[in-house]
């Protein structure tokens, strides 16, 4: 009987062995692959964003998007792009506005009208950017300018474009990439 005991002690301490090893296993490949998912989402993000980017600079080196954006009405809010471009007898604003990118199709690329406008992990548009909780993880905020003169009226001025990828306060672990390197700046004229 005493056998049978030492048997069971052996076989039941064993069992808790291999219970320990599996478990450290599973969370050891789990938190591996963990990782390697938040890699893959970035480099997906990444590169869906570059696409993006790329596609609004192209967009404005057509004849029919560059008209559809200064003369979209979401570059009109604060000043009218449109007429500091085009309108020699007009006194362009001086300041900074909100810039939207719109392509030959008439489709909004770019919308940053607001502040809650933005993308999702998979760049489908949304406008919860500032709220908590929040799908809407990275917002491309573009901004135009015109160069005034230091004084007097500005009339016909060029327009300088910049574009700055922005996070919600706590970013998704998925896109947390360095944003400055997707910064751009541009003149229009």
């Amino acid at each position: 009987m005493k056998i049978q005991n030492e048997r069971g002690s052996i076989l039941f301490g064993g069992l808790v062995a291999i219970t320990i090893v599996l478990g450290v296993l599973y969370f050891y490949f789990d938190s591996r692959l963990e990782i390697s998912r938040i890699v893959r989402n970035r480099h997906y993000f990444k590169a869906h964003l570059d696409s993006l980017i790329a596609s609004t600079r192209s967009s404005l080196l057509s004849q029919q998007a560059y008209l559809n954006t200064i003369r979209s009405p979401l570059n009109k809010l604060g000043a009218d792009l449109e007429s500091c471009l085009n309108n020699p007898a007009f006194d362009c604003p001086r300041g900074t506005f909100r810039f939207s990118v719109v392509d030959e199709a008439g489709v909004t690329l770019i919308d940053s009208s607001s502040n809650n406008n933005g993308w999702d992990i998979f760049l489908r548009p949304c406008t919860t950017f500032q709220s908590t909780l929040t799908t809407c993880v990275i917002q491309y905020e573009m901004l135009w300018t015109p160069r005034c003169p230091p004084a007097g009226a500005c009339y016909n001025p060029e327009i300088d474009v910049t574009g700055q990828v922005k996070f919600p306060a706590s970013p998704n672990p998925d896109v947390n990439f360095d944003p400055a390197s997707f910064n751009s700046t541009f003149t229009l004229r």
